[in-house]
């Protein structure tokens, strides 16, 4: 008999650095992997959001999210994500904002362990953003 399925999130803290490069703004989140780019940096901001949404989607779909981010550095608890550390000597004078992603996990009444559903994301902004389900 399968077990009950809670949905618990997990909030993680990461900066999104903005850089200007030839007339372009770039916006790289180094813990995440994750970069887009605009011609301003509202843009870069609203491109780098459709990017996150679009990595926490589609690594929720396909049942690798844990693996990508394990990969990258995190670690990883049931109660906590915490990404890598940088390098701040890279990043160091370049524009930066905190984010806060939420990711969800799946455990089970019966102890399994945890699986990732579909991400919840807050924008850079700071308000929170309505979840959307995945595309089939």
């Amino acid at each position: 008999m399968k077990g009950t399925q809670q949905l618990h999130y997990v909030e993680a803290h990461v900066p999104v650095f903005f850089i200007e490069e030839e007339g372009q703004w770039v916006a790289v989140c180094p813990a995440l992997d994750v970069s887009s780019y605009g011609d301003t940096m509202e843009e870069a901001k609203n491109a780098f959001e459709e990017a996150l949404e679009i990595f926490i989607e589609e690594t929720v779909d396909r049942g690798t999210l844990e693996k990508e981010l394990l990969r990258m550095g995190w670690t990883l608890s049931a109660k906590e994500y915490r990404p890598p550390p940088m390098a701040k000597k890279m990043w160091q004078g370049k524009e930066q904002e905190n984010r806060i992603v939420r990711m969800p996990t799946v455990s089970t009444n019966q102890g399994s362990k945890h699986s990732h559903n579909m991400g919840e994301l807050s924008s850079i902004h700071g308000q929170p953003e309505t979840p959307r389900m995945p595309c089939s």
